[in-house]
This record gives structure tokens, sequence and C-alpha cells, in this order.
């Protein structure tokens, strides 16, 4: 099977110049790849999605040629049948081949199945012929000319049996809205991030003197997409001790709000924070997740930390994503890991190890994970819980539809 995407690409470079028509535009594309279209319900297609092109994320484009009055042509003619009626649909196109390159495509176009024509005709219309079946090259004619003023385009027949007249293509109620839809049809991935969050915030953890410490939250979010705004959080401070947890405190608050009680006199151990921000633009509503771990020691010192403040959301395209990590590691230096994790099964795909990348998220992400590994010898207090960061602090989540 041989490609129109592949095969038209060189003709169509220098088509504008070089071709006459009876309509003036006429797109171009396979039966194959064409993944669905719908109907209006005066029964006009009103749209058409393209197969995905390779494992690019983007469709196929619909190769155009937009040329004068007087060359590209279409007829229908109704052969009648025992079973059901059936219409011949035929194509005439026209193309110069004034290289090498455009008469190998020109030769490619010929060999090619189930092709699909879209005619914008005079009357200000767009007419769609072999879109049940495609249409077959039946004849391929050329010639030099003998006087200067002679035709010497290269003469497309395409035809094929379909069991209805040519379907009338109208997008946006005009044939303006339905020529800028054609063209950029391939232009856009398949597929998108509809919606995401992102930001950076911080939490205090200030020593008061020896063993004792304020935790303090904050409601504001930096870095944000736009549009986005905070509605409240949820926080939680939890300590660890030999493989033990105990839970200080968590809620959901408004405003800045700081811990104090039982966070004196709690000895050597891990302090592990987090607050969810609960987020909203108003019509979809997702958070983002913040943590730290915090080795303390029992006489007011930090001997280690992981502040994972966040994430900046640099730019999206289709499903790539460029970002910059907010994370301050104190007293060690862990892997970072940047993580996909599916909304329906949960498994986490690893996709990064910097603090700024592009990358692509894999289809049915729900959101993107930020952690570090954890030093079992460091972290000696978490015991058993060190292969679940997530739970204790030490990571960022993104949520993503």
């Amino acid at each position: 099977m041989v490609d129109c995407v592949d095969i038209l690409r060189s003709i169509t470079k220098s088509c504008g110049d070089n071709v006459g028509g009876v309509n003036k535009r006429v797109w171009i594309t396979q039966l194959q790849q064409i993944e669905n279209y719908t109907f209006d319900s005066l029964g006009y297609v009103n749209s058409l999605v393209t197969k995905e092109n390779g494992n690019t994320n983007y469709p196929y484009e619909l190769k155009k040629v937009i040329s004068k009055k007087g060359s590209h042509s279409g007829n229908v003619e109704a052969i009648e049948n025992v079973n059901i009626d059936v219409f011949k649909h035929t194509a005439i196109l026209k193309a110069y081949a004034t290289t090498p390159e455009q008469r190998d495509s020109l030769v490619g176009l010929y060999g090619a199945s189930k092709v699909v024509v879209l005619f914008e005709t005079d009357n200000g219309e767009i007419e769609i012929y072999g879109l049940e079946n495609g249409l077959y090259a039946t004849a391929l004619t050329g010639n030099t000319g003998e006087q200067m003023q002679d035709d010497t385009a290269f003469t497309f027949t395409l035809s094929g049996l379909q069991t209805s007249l040519p379907k009338y293509f109208l997008y946006g109620g005009s044939l303006h809205t339905s020529i800028a839809y054609l063209d950029n049809i391939g232009l856009t991935p398949i597929y998108e991030i509809e919606s995401y969050t992102a930001g950076t915030s911080t939490i205090d953890f200030i020593n008061n003197g020896g063993d004792d410490w304020t935790v303090g939250f904050k409601i504001a979010v930096n870095n944000m997409p736009s549009g986005w705004s905070v509605d409240d959080y949820d926080y939680s401070v939890m300590f660890v001790q030999s493989g033990t947890q105990t839970l200080i405190e968590s809620g959901t608050k408004t405003a800045d709000y700081d811990v104090t009680t039982n966070l004196t006199g709690n000895g050597a151990g891990v302090y592990a924070l987090s607050a969810q921000y609960n987020m909203t633009n108003g019509i979809d509503n997702l958070y983002i997740l913040i943590g730290q771990l915090i080795k303390v020691d029992g006489s007011g010192n930090v001997l280690g930390a992981i502040k994972n403040n966040g994430l900046i959301v640099n730019s999206i395209n289709g499903l790539d994503i460029n970002y910059t990590v907010d994370i301050e590691q104190v007293g060690v230096s862990e892997q970072l890991n940047v993580d996909a994790f599916d909304s329906v099964t949960f498994n986490n795909t690893n996709l990064s190890h910097s603090e700024n990348d592009t990358i692509t998220l894999p289809l049915g992400t729900g959101g993107i994970i930020v952690y570090t590994n954890l030093d079992a010898t460091f972290w000696v207090d978490l015991g058993s819980l060190v292969s679940s960061p997530f739970q204790l602090g030490n990571f960022y989540i993104t949520t993503i539809s």
C-alpha cells in the first residue's frame, strides 16, 4: 500500500504555480488514512478525522492542490445492478512534474489504492469523491505538446464504484470555515492534554530552640496555569521513628496555617509533611500535591531533607510537556524520578531523571509524579516504608485530564 502523504508531498510544492483547474481547490487522501467522519442533521459530512501518522501523535494531512479553472473535474455515472444500484465516481486531476522527484511521486500516486478526492466546486461547495470505497487510478497520460501554449500536464483518471452520489462537506456553515478545517487537518496532534494543574509552593519547617518545631503551610501557589485558582488545601504532618508512623495533625484550610502542637520532644526521626492544593478553573477540579521529608536529631538539628515544592510547566504540545522541578535536597543527593501514572491502573512509567526536560506522556496518563530515591541507611527511621515515598511526603503530583 502506498501512502498518499508521501507520494503527494513533492507534487504539491509547486502545484500553485503550475496546475490549472476547473475547481479552485482539491484535497487528496486515502480511505485507509481516515479514522472516521460524521454527518450533521441535513446530511452534510461535517467532520473528518485522519489516523495517526506513524508514532508522531499527528494525523495524516490532506494534500491540497490550489488550481486555476479548467483542469480538475469530477463526474458520476449511475450503473444499474441486480442487487443494488451503484455509482461510478470519476476524478480527473492534472499535475505538472518538472523534476525527477515529482515524476517518481506521480508513479506512486498512480499505484495508490482507495484514494479520496475532495473538490471545491465553482458553486462554492465541497464534494467528496470515493468516500465509501475509494478510487483507483485507471489512466495516466502526458505529452510534450507541439506548440508553446500546449498543455504539458500529466492527467490522472481515478474511478471507483460507490453506493451513493458524492457527499457534500460542510463545517461551520460556510465554505470559508470548511476550507480552513480541511487545510488544518494534520497540523495539530490527535491526542492532547485537555486540562492540567501545576504550580509551586512551600512548607516552612522552623526550629524554635532544641527539640521544638513549627510547620507552616501556605495557601498561595505560584506558577499555576492561567485561569486556575486554589479553593483550599488538605495538609498532613506525620512523624516517623524506627518504622512507626504517628499522625501529628491533618485537616483542610483556606488560609496560611502554622502547626505547633505535638511538635516538641519527639526526639530523632523523620517528619513527613504534605499539602494537597485543590484547584479549579471553573470547569475542571484538579489538584497538586507537594511534600517534604525532613530528618532531625533530638537537639533541633536538620540532618537531611528533601523538599519537593512543585513543578512548573513551561509548555505543552500534544502529549509533550516541558517542565522544571522545584526541589531542594539538604545533606543528601538522591536520584530524581519523573513518572507518569495511569488514571485507571495507577501504574507508574518513568519518563525522566532530570529537573528540566521534555517528556511525552503515555495515553491514559492521569498525572505526573516527581520523587527521589531514598537512602536506606540515612532514612533508617522509615524502616520498611522506605519503598513507599509517596505516602511519606517525598513527592509532587500534578493531575491531568
